[in-house]
């Protein structure tokens, strides 16, 4: 089964290169991960549905992954660099 599967995403920062690390640090930045600033309207949107009262629909979620530039960086370190 799954006894020897790892998972690189908790991977220590002793055991990532420099630009992971400089790469996870800026996820936090909206001019580095665009992704941000949608997801931050989406928890205000949802925050204002809580206290109104007022449910909306969520938008509609495709089963296409979300790009993942955490994932993105243990992919290339663990099956692109060795």
């Amino acid at each position: 089964g799954d006894a020897h599967f790892v998972d690189f995403l908790n991977d220590s920062p002793r055991e990532m290169t420099w630009g992971r690390r400089i790469a996870l640090a800026l996820l936090k930045k909206d001019w580095y991960n665009p992704l941000l600033k949608r997801q931050q309207s989406l928890h205000l949107l949802q925050d204002e549905n809580a206290t109104t009262g007022i449910e909306t629909r969520p938008p509609l979620v495709t089963r296409k992954e979300i790009p993942s530039i955490e994932k993105a960086w243990a992919y290339f370190e663990h099956n692109t660099l060795p």
